[in-house]
């Protein structure tokens, strides 16, 4: 028997399944990729890219544009912000650290020139005291009408990194 053909059969076996897991590799790393954030009138800036499980998440809220403008609350830890965790699964964002607190949503109003600092704390994730892992961005729906959803934009936060 002649033990060439099988030398050639798993050199071949061997270059499919480097090829397939060079395949896998740069499908997890665009899944991975941590989003830029959105120009516009509202800027919304984090103060880390990485956080750990129980860190608060410090966000900037800037209205970098010359007008007021409006945002509706009841969103995470109940203000006009939204806190959303990457599905890679789903390769979608999902909303997350929704209001808890059953009061009705307001209109609040952004003026212009104006950064104002929030605060984000754990609070929805199975232990109420940390974060779960993952890639994070925060979203911010305003409007420049006063009811805040007329016309409305959404800005968004680079992305960020909550760690083990």
């Amino acid at each position: 028997m002649n033990p060439r053909p099988w030398r050639t059969m798993l050199l071949v076996m061997a270059m499919l399944a480097v090829t397939a897991l060079a395949a896998c590799a740069r499908e997890t790393t665009a899944a991975t990729t941590i989003p830029t954030a959105t120009t516009g009138g509202i800027r919304l800036a984090t103060d880390r890219d990485t956080y750990s499980l129980s860190q608060p998440i410090g966000v900037a809220v800037t209205n970098v544009s010359s007008v007021n403008l409006y945002a509706v609350t009841g969103l995470s830890a109940c203000t006009f912000l939204q806190m959303q965790l990457y599905d890679a699964g789903l390769k979608q964002w999902r909303n997350v650290n929704g209001c808890v607190e059953d009061t009705a949503p307001q209109v609040l109003l952004i003026r212009s020139g104006m950064t104002e600092p929030f605060s984000l704390a754990p609070g929805t994730a199975p232990n109420a005291n940390s974060w779960n892992p993952g890639i994070y961005r925060i979203a911010l729906t305003f409007s420049s009408r006063a009811d805040g959803k007329t016309s409305a934009q959404t800005a968004y936060s680079r992305g960020f990194t909550i760690k083990q």
